[in-house]
């Protein structure tokens, strides 16, 4: 909490951890077979990801988003932001026949 020292009130809430982990979008992995996770832009290798998987994705800067992915637990690292495409903007596009996406 963020607190006027001369009026003593509370100016503002910090954010709390889960605010914080709340992702700017969701991403399918396409253009790659495996998409090379790194610790951190142009940085070491720590994982892989197979196309069509989808990640979250909390920031894009410089040609780089900083993603979590993983089945039961979050793993989090850097991938290349051209090889992801946004899942919402992917189901706008892509015609729909009872509910699913064609070409999916």
């Amino acid at each position: 909490m963020i607190v006027d020292k001369k009026n003593k009130e509370v100016i503002a809430e910090e954010p709390s951890k889960v605010e914080k982990d709340v992702p700017k979008y969701r991403a399918r992995v396409v253009g790659t077979q495996v998409l090379i996770v790194r610790d951190k832009p142009e940085g070491t290798r720590i994982g892989t990801i197979g196309d069509g998987h989808v990640v979250k994705v909390y920031e894009d800067k410089d040609g780089w988003s900083k993603v979590k992915w993983g089945d039961y637990t979050d793993k989090d690292g850097y991938v290349k932001t051209e090889f992801i495409k946004n899942v919402e903007d992917q189901d706008k596009i892509r015609p729909r026949v009872n509910g699913i996406g064609i070409g999916q």
